[in-house]
């Protein structure tokens, strides 16, 4: 039995070695890294106008308005519930100046 067992531990090192070195080299030859001229995203608390280009502007434009817009009709029901003798009118003037003063807050919260 002592005879194999020289011949067992240079199989099992050979296996582990090629094992290792296989798992190091990349799996597709072909696939070229990332590029660096990739589109850098925006500074943290940055605008969407600020976006590095204008499928970022849109894209990040687009989904704000639709948010906005979800707002509005949220805040309009919800003053409407408040006070049942309230306009539409003037239930989206309130909820334009709420909106305003929210964006005027969060701006001034970016500064520091």
């Amino acid at each position: 039995m002592n005879r194999y067992l020289p011949t067992a531990l240079a199989l099992a090192l050979g296996i582990a070695s090629a094992t290792a070195a296989w798992a190091q080299t990349p799996q597709d030859q072909n696939a070229t890294p990332p590029s660096s001229t990739a589109e850098t995203p925006p500074a943290s608390g940055a605008e969407p106008a600020d976006a590095s280009s204008p499928h970022q502007r849109e894209a990040t434009a687009g989904s704000k308005g639709a948010h906005d817009k979800q707002m509005m009709k949220d805040c309009i029901a919800r003053e409407q519930a408040n006070n049942s003798s309230t306009t539409e009118a003037q239930a989206k003037k309130a909820c334009k100046e709420q909106m305003k003063q929210m964006r005027k807050d969060s701006s001034e919260g970016n500064k520091y």
